[in-house]
């Protein structure tokens, strides 16, 4: 088997009648493919050099339950969940719409300090690691993580002013979710422009990245991968660098968008905000 190269957990191998999968996590493995023979093999030879236990079909893995019927496989936390309520004495809360109340802004040092930050940075980990199964709390578990060192009651419920926009992207494979992210910018933005243009390239790092391992799975990526993005500035310029006021304080590896949209591998559409989706294909 060979490590992949965008993914170091991951090893592959190819054979005359499919590939066989293999995902390892300190002593968790996963092994799945489309050859069936290879993976029997492989398992026996696990067998043979190490003390292992197969537990068949997959059905939870590094705290993530796997359920499948013969239309999906989805992916939930349910236990991880509950734990958090349970240890938080919020097992008899009512749900909410949103995550964190809106248009909440705190500074860094108002409120009192929370009686156990270490409770409370475990907590926030937590959140973190539900993020995986719950996109929907990735906007709130980011802001809440930016305030580990000194956490305050406030904190847990919105956060900070120091005027960083957020990255946040969700992508699509065959219209179904499968990476998303939520993440402060390392600078401030002079331009609402410059803001939405790094946002873009980080996506389109997560883009590269998915076509590259999907490619490692003898899966063939056809054609460009549209990003849909709501800013025109921003989409302008991924396509036209002669922008010069507007792009030269933009950092140099935020560009590595444009040589993607040049080599044909994404194109950037401008699509009004709505709640929209796209896919590779």
């Amino acid at each position: 088997m060979v490590c992949s190269q965008t993914d170091h957990f991951v090893f592959l191998k190819k054979t005359r009648t499919g590939i066989v999968i293999l995902v390892v996590f300190e002593d968790d493995i996963v092994i799945t493919g489309s050859d069936k023979e290879g993976i029997r093999i492989l398992i026996n030879h696990l067998n043979l050099s190490f003390l292992t236990k197969d537990l068949c079909k997959l059905r939870y893995f590094l705290g993530i339950e796997v359920s499948r019927s013969k239309a999906h496989i989805s992916l939930s936390q349910s236990k991880n969940t509950f734990d958090i309520l349970k240890d938080t004495s919020y097992l008899d809360s009512k749900p909410v719409a949103k995550p964190m109340e809106p248009n909440l802004k705190l500074m860094p040092n108002e409120g009192n300090f929370i009686d156990d930050p270490d409770t409370n940075r475990r907590l926030v980990d937590k959140l973190i690691y539900l993020t995986i199964t719950r996109p929907d709390i990735s906007y709130a578990a980011n802001i809440v993580s930016q305030f580990m060192t000194s956490p305050r009651v406030p904190h847990m419920k919105r956060s900070p002013s120091d005027q960083k926009s957020t990255t946040g992207y969700c992508t699509f494979i065959c219209g179904n979710l499968v990476t998303w992210r939520s993440k402060k910018q390392s600078v401030v933005a002079r331009s609402s422009a410059k803001e939405e243009y790094c946002a873009m390239a980080h996506t389109t790092c997560e883009l590269t990245w998915l076509r590259t391992i999907l490619q490692e799975f003898g899966l063939l990526v056809q054609g460009q991968t549209p990003l849909d993005y709501d800013n025109q500035a921003a989409v302008h310029i991924a396509s036209n660098l002669v922008f010069h006021e507007r792009t030269k304080h933009i950092e140099v590896d935020c560009h590595f968008i444009c040589s993607k949209v040049e080599s044909k591998d994404i194109v950037t559409p401008f699509v009004p905000w709505e709640p929209t989706s796209r896919h590779l294909h």
